[in-house]
């Protein structure tokens, strides 16, 4: 994958940590982040910002060897035990 500016992307993650010393691969999840009492209805993401599980889409970053720059890339579901949404 090429940046911008011409140089070489290469992949990586953005790590989101939660409880307990898990780390999970972060996610974008559609619409304004929600607080709500009551988390457990849905899925919390370990600060009491809850989302639907479908509303999730793993999010891929790209690194620029060249001029830094970083790309997140949000093209995939997250895959089951690596994000803060799935059962422990």
């Amino acid at each position: 994958m090429k940046c911008r500016c011409g140089g070489e992307m290469e992949q990586g993650f953005v790590p989101d940590h939660g409880d307990v010393a898990a780390t999970w691969v972060s996610v974008w999840v559609r619409g304004a982040p929600e607080v709500k009492q009551g988390w457990w209805k849905k899925v919390n993401s370990g600060f009491g910002v809850v989302w639907e599980e479908q509303d999730a889409w793993a999010l891929d970053a790209w690194r620029c060897g060249t001029c830094g720059l970083v790309d997140l890339v949000a093209l995939r579901r997250p895959t089951p035990g690596t994000t803060s949404k799935d059962p422990q």
